[in-house]
């Protein structure tokens, strides 16, 4: 009867004990795909083809939200006891801190603003989409063009924000601008069959 009773209990204590890792993991999977959701381009790069039609919100009011959503996560992953988590995970639980606290502090910034330099922008992330992205069925090219009838729309968006930066003072050097322009007449072309848009 104690060996029973005995059982019992280590059983009853086994989930408590695995809790915090087990509740660690479930906010790795969560923050995973939220990552996906909110990068989904780079998503559909990996294969998570769940956004395959979406390009992302650059909108300020987007980078609130997610900054939010980011505290959120943090403040769950500060809930789990590291002492109670493996080396290996200690480790994973400290990058995962530090990506989260960054990403929190950069939207205080009016940095958030500068989307572009003179090595790319908007622009270009748009015009190397017929490098990054798989072309392999019908549905492949049908979210392709779904995503380019999407720019005019994210364009003006990037317009807008870029418009409050140069007005509140947050823009780059011109030294290190040197060449920009060529960044925006390198994908326009004469032939449209022969721009990186038409590539696919």
């Amino acid at each position: 009867m104690r060996r029973i009773v005995i059982a019992l209990l280590l059983a009853g204590s086994a989930p408590a004990a695995a809790a915090p890792a087990d509740g660690f993991r479930k906010l790795i999977d969560d923050h995973w795909a939220w990552s996906m959701r909110e990068s989904p381009v780079y998503a559909t790069m990996i294969g998570v083809r769940d956004y395959d039609e979406e390009l992302g919100d650059i909108s300020l009011a987007g980078a609130d939200r997610r900054a939010r959503e980011a505290e959120a996560l943090l403040k769950r992953l500060n809930g789990i006891p590291v002492p109670a988590l493996s080396p290996a995970d200690q480790t994973n639980h400290a990058i995962l801190k530090r990506m989260l606290e960054d990403q929190i502090e950069a939207n205080r910034f009016g940095q958030r603003m500068i989307l572009f330099n003179n090595r790319g922008g908007w622009h270009q992330q748009l015009a190397d989409l017929s490098t990054l992205l798989p072309f392999r069925t019908g549905r492949d090219y049908e979210s392709y063009l779904t995503r380019l009838a999407k720019y005019p729309e994210l364009n003006d968006e990037a317009l807008r924000i870029t418009g409050r930066a140069v007005k509140e003072g947050y823009t780059l050097p011109c030294a290190a601008m040197g060449g920009f322009d060529q960044t925006i007449s390198g994908v326009v072309v004469e032939d449209a069959a022969k721009s990186r848009f038409y590539q696919p």
